[in-house]
């Protein structure tokens, strides 16, 4: 069984996106059948090393959180979600998220193509 927590990394990889890119069809919202996402072709891991990317994913997450808990609030005391958007403590947790994710894209691909061992 695959961990959902790789499952969503690679679908956000250039593997995942590559391929989605391939079988989408229309125009606008992206429209791909279910024999199409049953075609998508993933690299089994080992377990240990999607427990480890489950584990580092939710360490993001946790600080991704914290970013739309926080816009929420100002949002909620008056601010536009821009004015929200612009506030520090929103912008440090946003971009430390943003930062843990590519590098966790970054890194499992880079355990795909074989560069390294482990995340």
């Amino acid at each position: 069984m695959v961990n959902p927590y790789y499952l969503t990394l690679f679908m956000k990889s250039k593997f995942g996106r590559g391929q989605i890119e391939r079988l989408r069809s229309g125009v606008g919202t992206v429209n791909i059948n279910f024999d199409q996402i049953k075609s998508i072709e993933m690299p089994k891991l080992p377990d240990f090393i999607q427990q480890k990317i489950e584990k580092q994913y939710k360490n993001m997450s946790k600080w991704h959180d914290s970013a739309m808990e926080i816009k929420e609030g100002l949002i909620y005391k008056g601010l536009s979600k821009k004015e929200a958007e612009e506030d520090p403590k929103y912008q440090k947790n946003i971009q430390k998220a943003e930062v843990m994710l590519k590098d966790l894209i970054r890194r499992t691909e880079e355990v795909i193509e074989g560069k390294r061992e482990n995340i």
